[in-house]
């Protein structure tokens, strides 16, 4: 039973590993095409009107301003946006922060991952790579919220929300998450 115990111990470890490893490459490389451009849209979005301001600063509505479809992610972002801004006071280093929450919150749904496989019984190799599989994943190289990253994240998080209802049975809080979690996935769609 130890055995068992520590080959779990070893895998959440290596998770913890990995993400120390995501979080130092967040550090180097840039992308000058979409990544700057989710931020931008939820500076459109979460900004408050004002008479003196260009187009784009003044509080740009959804859907009736912009027309590209993976506008959607600019909504979902602007609490993080806002809250940048609230404590830093400007744009400065969003998208290197963008990252690191990123990289975080992929390795909190890899750790949930393992957690809700440990309860179904799964064996530990399986799981590992499941997880690892999942939080190494990354779409065009972009470790950054994006409307793929946030829908993948949002899917897989749905997934094992229900998986985790199931095990307990009477999971009704597990399954509201999971549709809020799926709701999220539908509007990362384009």
């Amino acid at each position: 039973m130890n055995r068992i115990k520590n080959r779990w111990k070893i895998a959440y470890g290596i998770l913890g590993l990995t993400a120390i490893l995501l979080i130092w490459r967040s550090f180097f490389g840039i992308n000058f095409s979409d990544e700057p451009f989710y931020f931008a849209l939820a500076k459109r979005f979460a900004s408050r009107p004002s008479p003196c301001a260009n187009r784009f600063a003044q509080g740009d509505g959804l859907l009736v301003d912009e027309w590209f479809p993976t506008q959607l992610i600019g909504a979902l972002l602007v609490p993080l946006y806002r809250i940048y801004i609230a404590i830093v006071g400007s744009v400065d280093g969003i998208i290197l922060t963008a990252r690191i929450l990123y990289v975080i919150s992929s390795g909190l749904i890899a750790v949930y991952m393992l957690y809700v496989m440990k309860k179904q019984e799964e064996s530990c190799g399986y799981s590992i790579l499941v997880a690892l599989a999942f939080m190494l994943y990354v779409r065009a190289g972009m470790g950054t919220f994006s409307y793929y990253s946030v829908g993948l994240e949002s899917f897989v998080l749905f997934i094992f929300l229900i998986r985790h209802g199931k095990i307990l049975g009477n999971g009704k809080f597990f399954y509201i998450l999971a549709g809020i979690s799926f709701s999220r996935a539908a509007v990362c769609s384009p």
